[in-house]
């Protein structure tokens, strides 16, 4: 800590209030990436159920487009637990 730190007004860091924040910011930055991949795998159980329950009625029923709509509808239930690991975790 120095004297230039107090003139300029951070005096949170001179009283230790700063370290508290940065370790609360810090552990929900983590908290928020678990949740991320929490999310993230979810969606892709998620989505192989729904790809399995289309591809499985798609071949009891022979009907290709109905597969075909398992296969996008899966890919959108992975896109939307993608989107959510990369906002959350970042990654």
């Amino acid at each position: 800590m120095s004297i230039s730190d107090t003139v300029e007004g951070n005096t949170s860091r001179l009283w230790g209030i700063g370290d508290i924040v940065d370790e609360g910011e810090q552990r929900m930055e983590g908290t928020l990436a678990r949740l991320g991949n929490v999310l993230y795998w979810a969606a892709c159980l998620l989505a192989l159920a729904t790809l399995f329950l289309f591809a499985s009625v798609a071949v009891h029923d022979s009907h290709v487009t109905l597969g075909a709509f398992g296969v996008v509808i899966a890919l959108l239930i992975w896109l939307v637990g993608r989107a959510c690991r990369y906002v959350l975790a970042g990654n």
